[in-house]
């Protein structure tokens, strides 16, 4: 019996060197049924700890205006687009930059209960390596 190693984590032993390369029994996984990964279909729905639902958007446009920035965001289950601004200011005190908003995989946008026509915008920053928030408004 011989032992095999490949340099990305594969083993297997051979119970002889060269063609057919013939396996030995015990790692033998050939005549096993192999499994596909389940396959979802349909929306997904993620939900908070409470089983709410969150309405997850991705970036979809970006426009710079003189002391802010109009953002477009869509829902991609139901295809709702929101409008959202923030001022530069409030971006540069946060520390964040438009790299941030374009590398962020997903946004969560909810509803502000403190403040009217406010959002709570979450996103995960991939340069500062933690979930970001802020309050955006809708424009006028």
């Amino acid at each position: 019996m011989f032992y095999y190693q490949s340099r990305y984590g594969g083993r297997v032993f051979f119970d002889d060197l060269g063609w057919p390369w013939p396996k030995h029994p015990c790692t033998d996984n050939s005549n096993r049924p192999l499994k596909s990964p389940p396959v979802v279909r349909g929306s997904i729905v993620i939900k908070d700890r409470q089983g709410q639902s969150l309405d997850i958007y991705d970036l979809d446009d970006l426009q710079e205006e003189p002391e802010r920035y109009a953002f477009t965001f869509r829902n991609p289950r139901t295809r709702a687009r929101l409008d959202l601004v923030f001022s530069k200011k409030a971006m540069a005190k946060g520390g964040v930059r438009i790299d941030d908003f374009w590398d962020a995989p997903s946004f969560l946008l909810r509803k502000d209960e403190e403040k009217k026509n406010a959002y709570r915008v979450e996103f995960i920053s991939c340069r500062h390596g933690k979930v970001l928030r802020f309050r955006m408004q809708r424009p006028r």
